[in-house]
């Protein structure tokens, strides 16, 4: 596959209000995004492979909008490689907790899924 040519799926709408503080800026209107690159880290890192405890599977992705939409959120660190601010969304579904690890790119006005866990 082509890396240069992933595109981003769109989750939705983001209600700027929960979001100002922790993102650093005011996200009202902004999309959520997906891309393939970071369903494979969530994946790789948290999936049934993983060795997580509590490992994330492909079904949980289901509630991913539910978690965006409904989520408490709080100010994440630096992304890695690009240095760009994140935010954590955790919310219970069904009794489980998940954790999306969301990064702020202000540029092209979206918060983008960085990674996804069960918690």
């Amino acid at each position: 596959a082509d890396r240069k040519h992933e595109d981003t799926l769109d989750l939705g709408r983001v209600d700027g209000a929960r979001f100002v503080a922790p993102a650093g800026v005011d996200p009202d209107g902004w999309r959520f995004g997906l891309s393939a690159q970071f369903v494979r880290h969530a994946n790789t890192e948290h999936g049934p492979t993983s060795g997580d405890r509590n490992p994330i599977t492909v079904a949980d992705f289901e509630n991913l909008p539910r978690v965006l939409r409904k989520g408490g959120v709080t100010r994440g660190g630096k992304t890695k490689h690009q240095a760009m601010q994140t935010v954590i969304v955790r919310y219970v579904v069904r009794g489980v907790w998940y954790g999306a690890v969301l990064a702020v790119r202000p540029r092209k006005r979206t918060l983008t899924l960085h990674t996804f866990y069960r918690c």
